[in-house]
């Protein structure tokens, strides 16, 4: 028999009885000790419907529309659960819930990566934004934050040597890191090495 409490359902031995929905929408339930940690019901969830527990971590829908899910940490119990809904979500460094600039009102949100800019002199920033936009979309936003002019500019794939297509989407690249370059020091730097090879065959010259 089981009895409903302000914290979640309970079997008749005091275990919560949770609802659980999973990455692919599909919702199973799962009777477990208030005791147990979170990070052993995750790896028990996952094991159970072939999932890997390193991609996922433990959450619980807010309870304010529009709002990112409340993710639990690995340490707390079953028994800080609070109702009986539970949800694992995808666990990725480079991803997190953003407000749209533009929609702060309706409370939607976008999934966003960040974007590692390398520049000149070791210079590194961070830049975050949407992945299905073009590089051509975010490139001044991108020129603005680093203080240079666009104009003056080029962009490529990190420690790539051709330029990269503004037109294609950041996630076509299939790489978050991108380097910013000065389209005239490529062009010096070029000349540098055009004119070393000349003044070399210069001094190889021999009269006669």
């Amino acid at each position: 028999m089981s009895s409903s409490t302000p914290e979640g359902s309970l079997d008749g031995d005091g275990n919560r009885i949770l609802s659980i929905q999973l990455p692919n929408g599909k919702t199973v339930e799962a009777t477990v000790d208030p005791s147990l940690k979170m990070m052993d019901l995750l790896i028990s969830i996952a094991s159970n419907n072939k999932l890997n527990p390193t991609a996922y971590q433990i959450a619980q829908p807010s309870k304010y529309k529009g709002r990112p899910p409340n993710v639990y940490t690995p340490s707390q119990s079953a028994g800080d659960i609070i109702g009986s809904s539970i949800m694992l979500v995808p666990k990725k460094e480079r991803e997190q819930f953003s407000i749209y600039k533009g929609n702060k009102k309706s409370g939607v949100f976008e999934h966003t990566v960040r974007l590692t800019i390398h520049s000149s002199r070791n210079h590194k920033m961070v830049f975050r934004t949407n992945p299905g936009k073009t590089l051509k979309e975010v490139f001044p936003d991108i020129c603005e934050e680093r203080g240079v002019d666009a104009s003056l500019y080029l962009m490529r794939a990190h420690k790539q040597k051709v330029d990269a297509d503004l037109s294609k989407t950041i996630e076509s690249f299939g790489t978050l890191d991108f380097d910013l370059i000065e389209a005239d020091g490529e062009n010096k730097r070029k000349s540098g090495i055009f004119g070393k090879f000349k003044r070399k065959e210069d001094e190889d010259e021999v009269w006669y």
